[in-house]
């Protein structure tokens, strides 16, 4: 079943304190981890969930191959799953072929939300 991402949309403007926190975040492929929230980008806008709102955080590799009439390549979906206070399991997509950049967001958000559970159960 689909999230409804609309109720996790973020516009600059709408809140100084989530505005400095998205500004002061360094950027991992696709996502933010800030102070107080996660911010990604899905499409053409941003997203934030408050960080207050997780309870657990882990990474999610998915490998492809991708088939061509001159071949193929192999490349690794990366994507950062948010297990909500509520039960309800929110999956960030990352990037392609980010494997580094995966791995240094899960260094930042550690550094910076110790109290948060990290991994799958």
């Amino acid at each position: 079943m689909a999230v409804n991402l609309k109720q996790y949309a973020y516009s600059k403007g709408t809140d100084a304190g989530l505005d400095a926190d998205f500004a002061q975040a360094k950027v991992f492929g696709k996502v933010k981890p800030g102070k107080q929230a996660i911010f990604w980008k899905s499409g053409l806008r941003w997203c934030a969930l408050p960080v207050a709102n997780i309870d657990r955080i882990f990474r999610q590799r998915e490998g492809v191959i991708r088939k061509m009439c001159c071949g193929g390549k192999s490349f690794f979906i990366e994507r950062l799953v948010l297990i909500l206070r509520n039960g309800e399991k929110l999956v960030v997509h990352i990037g392609d072929d980010v494997p580094k950049e995966a791995e240094e967001l899960l260094a930042a958000l550690q550094e910076q939300h110790p109290n948060l559970q990290y991994g799958k159960v």
